[in-house]
């Protein structure tokens, strides 16, 4: 019997239950550092119960599946590191640079705008097994084939990033009033970046339908992890925290290029490139608008 855990879905429920958490704790304390204080709180309490919950129980009676699945998942696991690092290396900078409050104000907007990762979550669980059954079928055919369903995906996770940006603000002034600060430009660079980690999500199945290509999931997150640290230090730096989450979307912007380039180059020369072009280049001119914005 081999039990195990789905990693996505638990680190959708462990950064909900964070945000209640951390929320309860700013109440309880009527302060930004409880905020801060609540954070490494929450995520032990979290860990302790998951540990506890789902610890895995091994008994193989066959090895090749076994060492088929090990391999896979020891592919994984710099994948889930450099994905970690990238989502949370502004988090290192801020935590440098800013004050309590504004340290506790982003993370407290971060929590609040990730909540649409649980959609993410979501489209793939539904998509995937219909591409891995296509493609038992047909082949690399299978990407096309299922085309049309992405874009209705699509269409369901542009509206409501533009969405949770609009509502953002009456959420996070009615959880947090004046003790937190909230900034639209922070906001909405966040709203770019999960949305960009979609686009990253979709164009990367194809990679994983294949066990051999999985490992080139890896290249395209080094590559924007050598890029935006640097790039992160210095626009916190300058911006403070509208600079760090300039640097997460600048990532992500580079992140979808990277996995464009290698789906193109691996697996089919056409497959949702003038998607992936659009949305960088759209993404790119917010990004710029904002900037100029806050000048």
């Amino acid at each position: 019997e081999i039990r195990l855990s789905l990693v996505g879905s638990e680190m959708c429920i462990r950064d909900r239950l964070k945000f209640i958490l951390a929320f309860i704790f700013i109440q309880y304390l009527n302060d930004a550092k409880g905020y801060l204080f609540a954070i490494p709180i929450s995520s032990l309490c979290i860990f302790l119960v998951y540990t506890y919950k789902n610890g895995c129980r091994v008994k193989v009676l066959d090895k090749k599946p076994a060492l088929r699945f090990l391999l896979y998942s020891t592919s994984m696991i710099p994948i889930g590191i450099c994905s970690i690092l990238l989502v949370n290396i502004d988090k290192f900078f801020i935590g440098m640079q800013l004050s309590s409050k504004e340290i506790a104000s982003y993370n407290a907007l971060f929590l609040l705008m990730s909540l649409i990762q649980v959609l993410v979550m979501a489209i793939n669980k539904s998509y995937m097994p219909k591409l891995l059954k296509e493609y038992s079928l047909n082949g690399f055919e299978a990407l096309n084939t299922l085309l049309p369903e992405l874009k209705k995906y699509d269409f369901i996770f542009t509206f409501l990033s533009v969405s949770a940006f609009i509502f953002s603000y009456l959420i996070f002034t009615a959880l947090y009033a004046d003790k937190l600060d909230y900034n639209w430009r922070v906001a909405a660079c966040f709203s770019i970046t999960f949305y960009l980690n979609y686009k990253y999500v979709m164009v990367s199945n194809a990679l994983c339908i294949k066990a051999e290509f999985v490992k080139y999931r890896i290249i395209a997150l080094i590559v924007p992890l050598i890029i935006i640290i640097p790039m992160s230090y210095l626009l916190t730096l300058k911006y403070g925290g509208f600079g760090a989450a300039i640097s997460t979307s600048l990532g992500y912007i580079i992140c979808l290029l990277v996995i464009q380039l290698i789906v193109l180059i691996k697996v089919d020369k056409k497959y949702r490139l003038f998607d992936s072009i659009l949305n960088i280049i759209l993404s790119s001119i917010l990004l710029i608008m904002l900037v100029l914005f806050d000048a």
